[in-house]
């Protein structure tokens, strides 16, 4: 039996990270998930998204709740929307950025709530509604860059499901601005897998003063 040596393993493990990053992003939820069970186990995040609610069916949900008129528009962001770019990255919820009509001087998300809790049995938990399984966090763009990636989102079609996320240069950027520790392995490794539009992104650095820190993320 020929001897497996830790050079092989990792050629191995690299060329699972490329069959991964080449993979549909359904597949990637899938594991996304896988991942999710280890890092529960050690503590290292509260929850694990659901196997039986997995992404076309939250797109579904959310496209319900916007054919409804409970929301004008949606965006997902966050590690979801990495995902489809890049190759999992531990998160603990779903982040959905969303456009609703304002009334008077209140916005709520009340009438959201109402129908997810009503349709989807969602319950409330911290800044999350757990829906038969999967933590969302509902957002509205609090800052200019995320209001931007809002605006300049990009619409996908996967297997007949259309919704859009942020493209991957604004969530390059997001991250660097927010400049969260467990930021920079994501960065790291997006920088490495050179998916990005060079062109595109460096455009937004500049806007909002980020190359500098773009030029720190050390890659291999």
């Amino acid at each position: 039996m020929e001897r497996y040596t830790p050079h092989k393993f990792e050629e191995s493990k690299d060329i699972y990270q490329l069959k991964l990053l080449n993979s549909s992003y359904f597949d990637k939820f899938k594991a996304l998930i896988r991942l999710q069970e280890k890092a529960l186990f050690f503590g290292k995040i509260r929850y694990k998204f659901s196997e039986s609610f997995q992404m076309p069916e939250v797109i579904d949900m959310l496209n319900e709740v916007e054919k409804n008129d409970i929301i004008e528009d949606y965006v997902i962001g966050g590690a979801t929307a990495l995902l489809y770019y890049s190759t999992p990255h531990l998160t603990d919820d779903i982040d959905v950025f969303i456009k609703k009509q304002q009334k008077g001087l209140l916005f709520s998300l009340t009438d959201l709530y109402d129908f997810l809790k009503k349709k989807y049995r969602a319950k409330e938990e911290g800044e999350f509604l757990i829906i038969k399984g999967n933590p969302i966090q509902f957002l509205v763009p609090g800052d200019a860059i995320t209001q931007d990636a809002f605006d300049h989102s990009n619409k996908v079609e996967i297997k007949g499901k259309k919704f859009k996320i942020f493209s991957l240069e604004y969530l390059i950027a997001i991250m660097l601005f927010l400049g969260k520790s467990k930021y920079r392995e994501r960065l790291r490794i997006v920088k490495n897998e050179n998916q990005y539009d060079k062109t595109k992104l460096l455009k937004i650095l500049n806007k909002y003063n980020l190359e500098d820190k773009w030029n720190k993320i050390e890659v291999d």
